[in-house]
């Protein structure tokens, strides 16, 4: 069992759910849930980014809706390949749409990332994007019920709280 240590997390600041039909599951957000709708930002992953995925290069594409609830950012993101192959495609094909990761803000991720290898904890997907952003997902589905992205910096409506 992986023990988390608390005191290394200082915030979770994006909740990322896979969903099968953005603009569909959107819709429902909007009529169903109270929320600032001029939050909204749509998006869709940059073909030019590496993506590894269980220690292979992967094609994953994908389109995102972004939006504030109650000052935590809630992702979408709906998989363009549904076969599988990538991290949000299979976990739709596994569990069906719903809660995929969490993105936390933690105190030192370089040396979060380095215990995590010296404890032979590898992250099961890997985004490295032009600008050099390095997103890692790692997967403790089987230890606390979820997986994380470590990140060194918040975005969304908690990184205002920062500044």
């Amino acid at each position: 069992m992986i023990k988390m240590e608390k005191q290394q997390i200082k915030q979770i600041f994006r909740v990322v759910c896979v969903v099968e039909n953005l603009s569909e599951t959107l819709e429902n957000w909007k009529r169903m849930v109270r929320f600032d709708l001029g939050s909204i930002k749509m998006g869709k992953s940059d073909e030019s980014d590496k993506h590894i995925y269980q220690g292979k290069e992967a094609s994953c594409s994908y389109e995102y809706a972004d939006f504030d609830l109650g000052g935590v950012e809630i992702r979408l993101v709906e998989p363009k390949h549904k076969k599988g192959g990538d991290p949000y495609s299979d976990a739709l094909a596994k569990k069906g749409q719903g809660f995929h990761h969490l993105s936390v803000c933690v105190e030192d991720r370089e040396a979060l990332i380095k215990k995590y290898e010296e404890l032979g904890i590898e992250p099961i997907s890997k985004e490295e994007s032009k600008n050099g952003d390095v997103y890692m997902i790692y997967d403790f589905e089987q230890d606390a019920g979820l997986s994380i992205s470590l990140c060194d910096k918040m975005t969304g409506p908690c990184a205002r709280e920062e500044i």
